[in-house]
């Protein structure tokens, strides 16, 4: 499944490297693009929102 969500707080390429180091730690997301006005995700399985949330 791809996901993709709208970001408007990734300013610089250290914060898509950080965003993309953080995505990547889910055992679910199997690969992740990181710009700075959009996050696209592929992942094994959906994720329910509020666990979304338990991660920010």
């Amino acid at each position: 499944m791809i996901l993709t969500y709208q970001k408007t707080v990734i300013t610089c390429g250290n914060c898509e490297a950080i965003e993309k180091s953080a995505l990547l730690t889910w055992s679910v997301i199997t690969n992740t693009k990181v710009k700075k006005t959009s996050v696209t995700i592929i992942i094994k399985k959906h994720i329910a929102l509020s666990e979304q949330q338990k991660s920010n």
